[in-house]
């Protein structure tokens, strides 16, 4: 081989590292700041159908790693990455102290990615709490104003019910004290009438 293909050989080597170093610093990026969120273009982080964040695109092992060119990332997240192109498992292979990195990187992020979204699930299900203790403690509310009513209501039945049982004990103290005087009348019409009654016979 010519000087001048040793020297675009050693200049294409140079690069193609160079492209894994950037892809590299990309990962080691994410592990200090995080794995970037699903995004509009606007900045606004993408929900899934349950409510939840969505994390984007990132290389999980080495396969992942080479086939990795930001076109499976969102746009908002491909702006960042720069050049970032796809790597040759071949280059990769010949760089034995650079691909352990990436491998150990890989894996640290899929741990980085889990605990991020357990904190944001976490996160999701103290507001969904939230919520229900709001909701809860409207139903208490409304509860113990019902518990109030009935209360006043029962308050108001109480009353009546002791009206009525001294209206009803009244009524029986009169009716009695009507038949001790009835018995008295009578008793003294029969005396009366026994006076009477033999001066008929003896006339």
């Amino acid at each position: 081989m010519s000087i001048s293909g040793n020297h675009s050989a050693n200049v294409s080597r140079a690069q193609a590292k160079l492209a894994i170093e950037m892809k590299k610093s990309l990962l080691k990026s994410w592990m200090d700041t995080g794995v970037p969120w699903v995004a509009t273009t606007d900045g606004e982080q993408v929900r899934d159908s349950s409510g939840e964040l969505k994390l984007d695109y990132f290389p999980t092992c080495i396969a992942e790693f080479c086939r990795w060119n930001g076109t499976q990332n969102c746009e908002s997240v491909r702006l960042t990455l720069g050049s970032i192109t796809i790597t040759n498992r071949s280059t990769l292979d010949t760089h034995s102290g650079l691909k352990s990195e990436i491998d150990a990187l890989c894996k640290a992020l899929v741990k980085r990615a889990a605990r991020q979204l357990g904190e944001t699930n976490k996160n999701t299900q103290i507001e969904e709490l939230k919520e229900k203790v709001i909701f809860l403690n409207s139903i208490i509310a409304r509860q113990e104003t019902e518990i109030t009513q009935l209360q006043i209501g029962e308050d108001s039945l109480k009353g009546k019910l002791s009206r009525s049982e001294r209206a009803l004990s009244n009524s029986a103290k009169h009716y009695d004290d009507a038949i001790a005087e009835l018995k008295k009348q009578v008793a003294e019409l029969t005396a009366s009438l026994r006076k009477v009654v033999p001066l008929k016979i003896e006339s």
